[in-house]
């Protein structure tokens, strides 16, 4: 009997794209949180804060040339996905790919005879071979980024694992090499990064000339890629507001308190950001492409789908907030280098920042199918406003504790204001009952958990004793506010024989 019922759960599961996908999504999460704290480990122990925060502005702007580049693209093409035929997505496969790599190398030939600008933006001096490979780094990373995002709105939750699965033990491998062997400072994660998405882009090109053929004719069809560009191109602006409602804050750090802050404040920033990987981001990527096909085919049950997970994300990230900061205090002692040590005392804020956004963004994709994306732009602006104004105010007397607090504030801002305009898009009745319960349930057990973070006694002993207040939060959770049945109400629509 007990055989029967095992083979019956797992038959289930198989035959189930939801379960599926969230299992190679959130393993693969699980396996790039492990690489990246090893690999930041590595870069605080071996570095200076001031050359760690040299890699955080350069992040900061390689995310603004690769938005430059790929101007709303791959998201318009995410969109066009179901709607068109597999020969019209094939032009327009190609069309994205010359596209990008045409304004990436406009704007490297740019900055390589203008490398003064290149230092007053990005606030960081490099030489122009090392301006090339920052630009290698971010066309190779473009692309693979486009042929990952292929993979999850094609439902392909297995190539998408394997394919990242060899990006992080490539990017693991190299950051050893080049900070240990190489000694190359703080460009070791410039040349890391770079082989890792050379990987991405030559098995995303072998896999769209296997799968999408290139067109006898029209390879590059500016008919099609003006279409995408209406979809694409409003999502600029709020790529660019986006960005700087996440990094605003470094570049006022940077300019009040200089780059040592700013690399004790991003350390703190990246294990709050941990949880978006591990937790949130799965569950878009597992959703993205059934919301896609839903909403193209079924309306009524996209919009009973939005209700579902909307309510399931905050039963889970509130146990998830406080399971974490059981062992956080613990694994940053033990991995992080004694510098940036006061970088731990921002991840409860930035966290609970990134909380919001998150739920934000599992409900903006009403906003991107229903195409006003223009309208996009007017919210994440008003956010941006606040928080770069916030930070000009609060950094100064409050350093990385006012940044920390102005992205909260900011955060929730912008969360309240997608959720007011996608209700006037596509009403949807949630339970903000259950929703408020789940908070109020999530602060009572943080206060404690986090308040013994603090006190002196055996790590062992923190631990144990934050357990059990984590465990009693499970038992609230899934005896009063229905865990088990809001978690069957989504698995519902992933069967993959549902019509």
């Amino acid at each position: 009997m007990n055989i029967s019922k095992i083979s019956r759960i797992l038959g289930l599961i198989r035959q189930n794209y939801l379960i599926k996908a969230l299992g190679s999504f959130s393993s693969i999460q699980i396996i790039g949180t492990l690489v990246g704290l090893i690999v930041i480990s590595l870069y605080t122990k071996l570095l200076p804060a001031e050359e760690y925060g040299k890699i955080t502005m350069l992040t900061v702007f390689g995310a603004i040339i690769s938005i430059l580049s790929e101007t709303g693209l791959i998201a318009a093409f995410s969109i066009k996905f179901y709607k068109v035929s597999q020969k019209e997505n094939a032009t327009n496969i190609y069309s994205i790919l010359l596209y990008m790599f045409g304004i990436c190398s406009i704007l490297y030939i740019l900055f390589l005879f203008q490398p003064g600008l290149f230092s007053k933006f990005s606030r960081v001096h490099l030489t122009p071979g090392s301006i090339s490979v920052f630009f290698l780094f971010v066309i190779t990373g473009l692309i693979g980024r486009f042929y990952t995002n292929f993979l999850m709105i094609s439902k392909s939750p297995k190539k998408y694992f394997q394919i990242n699965l060899a990006f992080y033990l490539i990017v693991l491998v190299a950051s050893a090499v080049y900070l240990l062997v190489l000694r190359s400072g703080f460009m070791s994660y410039l040349y890391s990064y770079l082989w890792a998405n050379c990987l991405l882009l030559f098995m995303g090109i072998r896999f769209f000339l296997l799968n999408y053929k290139p067109p006898d004719k029209d390879i590059f069809s500016c008919a099609g890629l003006r279409n995408l560009l209406k979809i694409g191109t409003p999502l600029v602006p709020n790529s660019f507001m986006l960005m700087l409602l996440t990094y605003a804050d470094r570049y006022i750090l940077e300019k009040y308190k200089g780059l040592s802050a700013v690399g004790i404040y991003s350390v703190g920033y990246t294990f709050a950001d941990k949880i978006n990987s591990l937790i949130i981001n799965p569950i878009g990527q597992a959703f993205s492409p059934l919301s896609f096909e839903l909403y193209a085919r079924f309306p009524d049950e996209y919009r009973e789908l939005v209700k579902n997970v909307f309510q399931v994300f905050w039963l889970i990230i509130g146990m998830v907030f406080v399971g974490y900061f059981v062992i956080l205090r613990e694994i940053f002692h033990l991995l992080i280098g004694s510098e940036y040590m006061l970088g731990y005392n921002i991840v409860p804020i930035v966290l609970a920042g990134v909380v919001f956004e998150g739920a934000g963004n599992l409900l903006g994709g009403t906003i991107i199918m229903k195409e006003k994306t223009d309208k996009m732009f007017l919210l994440t602006g008003i956010s941006v406003l606040l928080n770069i104004g916030l930070n000009f105010i609060m950094i100064p007397p409050y350093g990385m504790y006012g940044a920390a607090v102005a992205t909260l504030i900011s955060c929730v801002i912008h969360f309240l204001m997608i959720l007011t305009y996608t209700q006037h898009l596509l009403f949807i009745p949630f339970d903000y009952w259950l929703i408020f319960k789940s908070i109020l349930i999530t602060i009572f057990f943080a206060i404690p958990v986090l308040a013994l973070s603090y006190l002196e006694y055996h790590p062992l002993l923190r631990i144990c004793i934050k357990s059990i207040f984590f465990l009693l939060q499970v038992l609230v959770v899934w005896k009063f506010l229905g865990l088990r049945e809001a978690i069957t109400n989504v698995l519902h629509y992933g069967k993959e024989n549902k019509k």
